[in-house]
């Protein structure tokens, strides 16, 4: 509906009937993923996870950037493309992990709207009993 005149606005609705249900949604940036975690951690991988939020209307992909608090080196991995078939994403990293660092995750949406807010988490990656050995293999 369109209206171009004060006097036309009013409180309106419409009843559909069918036996699907209608779900309507407003166009915009996607909302922020929900359950942003490290998964899992060896001494050279880190596999974050992360339900995605609302993508807006359009489609959505993800960037994750993460320092490491020891060095203050910074790196950024994206942009992740959503997977429209799965209900919750999951992504290693390896490029700059290392045993026994703290690490600062964080991601953030984007779509042809634009960008959400980030989300953050710490973790420390562990090391091993032996870390020159396991660590050095790959």
């Amino acid at each position: 509906m369109y209206f171009n005149t004060l006097s036309r606005f009013a409180l309106y609705s419409q009843t559909i009937t069918n036996n699907e249900p209608l779900l309507l949604f407003s166009t915009g940036p996607p909302l922020i993923p929900t359950e942003f975690k490290v998964i899992n951690s060896t001494c050279i991988s880190a596999t974050l996870g992360w339900i995605p939020g609302f993508n807006g209307g359009s489609l959505q992909t993800f960037t994750i950037t993460y320092v490491n608090t020891d060095s203050g080196e910074e790196y950024s991995v994206g942009p992740i493309p959503e997977d429209t078939s799965q209900n919750k994403m999951v992504y290693k990293l390896m490029d700059g992990i290392t045993a026994e660092s703290h690490y600062e995750f964080s991601i953030t949406t984007t779509n042809s709207y634009g960008e959400s807010p980030g989300d953050d988490i710490e973790h420390t990656v562990p090391g091993t009993y032996n870390k020159w050995f396991v660590c050095n293999l790959h």
